[in-house]
């Protein structure tokens, strides 16, 4: 735990999941761009030449949207939790009146 603030009448520390914070939305937001990216690209590449008699294009559409859909979207729900939280949850102990304050969402 680390200290974020100390006087003589408490001790204020963040949990114990605040180095954590920020590494999920990192790497989500390489896998969102990442892969929009390539879907994009994909489909500017194969719209204009999709038959509908599922030949190679068609095949390479549906493969990659069934791989890049979900992926999109689960990073998509990783970053909105990540980036739309809090950035820490203070634990406060307070000496003088012998109080322990916690934050909490509900």
């Amino acid at each position: 735990m680390k200290v974020i603030t100390l006087n003589t009448h408490y001790l204020e520390l963040v949990d114990k999941y605040y180095s954590a914070k920020g590494f999920g939305g990192f790497v989500a937001s390489f896998v969102f761009f990442g892969f929009s990216l390539l879907y994009l690209a994909v489909l500017i590449k194969s719209v204009p030449y999709i038959d509908w008699k599922f030949s190679t294009s068609e095949e390479m559409l549906l493969l990659m949207s069934l791989i890049c859909i979900p992926t999109i979207l689960f990073s998509f729900k990783l970053l909105k939790t990540e980036w739309f939280a809090w950035t820490h949850y203070p634990i406060r102990f307070d000496r003088k009146n012998r109080l322990v304050h916690v934050f909490r969402l509900n």
